[in-house]
């Protein structure tokens, strides 16, 4: 029964139903037990238990299984030591007061693609990444396993752009987009505090 749940987290319904997402890999795992999400199930082999002792413990529950095991509840083709279910947090909101710089995702459905951004907004240091409805779910296995476990830092907010953009004028945010045919980013003279919106 919990490898069929744990196969079925590939899907969006399943997600939202279970209230779950799935995490796999040995450093994404200790970055998640390192986090504020609620880690419900950890799936572990002997090694990593031992050699992550002191966050073992936030799981809610653990499990001892051999690396067989977590081969066949693994999404992975080459699954490490671990995997963890983890409880899905309410959908993050906008923030009252912003400072800085963030991304506004149009529409970019390629899953790869998304746990990049994600992973570099956390290199650059943003609080924040905003995504159109239509754009792909941060809580897809594919998404998590790009982004390396910059998902733990970076909250990302699922807003239609007509609201984002109201809400960036009460801020005084300004707002770019980015164009085949614009100026260079790197030629340009951004504020400190922009939004910058990014296509598929």
């Amino acid at each position: 029964n919990k490898i069929k749940l744990i196969k079925s987290l590939a899907q969006k319904k399943f997600r939202q139903n279970e209230q779950l997402f799935l995490v796999e890999g040995d450093k994404m795992v200790a970055e998640v037990l390192n986090s504020g999400f609620r880690v419900t199930d950890l799936f572990a082999t002997p090694e990593f238990l031992n050699a992550h002792k002191p966050l073992t413990g936030r799981a809610e529950n653990f499990h001892e299984a051999n690396i067989k095991e977590i081969k066949k509840a693994s999404l992975l083709k080459t699954p490490q030591n671990c995997l963890a279910l983890c409880r899905l947090q309410p959908p993050a909101e906008l923030p009252a007061h912003f400072l800085g710089f963030a991304l506004y995702l149009d529409g970019i459905q390629d899953p790869g693609n998304l746990g990049t951004i994600v992973r570099t907004c956390d290199w650059f240091g943003m609080d924040y990444l905003f995504c159109s409805p239509d754009t792909a779910d941060v809580f897809s296995p594919k998404v998590i396993q790009a982004s390396m476990g910059s998902f733990c830092r970076v909250k990302t907010v699922y807003i239609p752009f007509d609201e984002l953009a109201e809400w960036a004028e009460q801020n005084q945010t300004p707002v770019y987009g980015t164009f085949l045919k614009g100026e260079s980013l790197y030629d340009a003279h951004l504020p400190g505090k922009a939004l910058v919106v990014l296509g598929n």
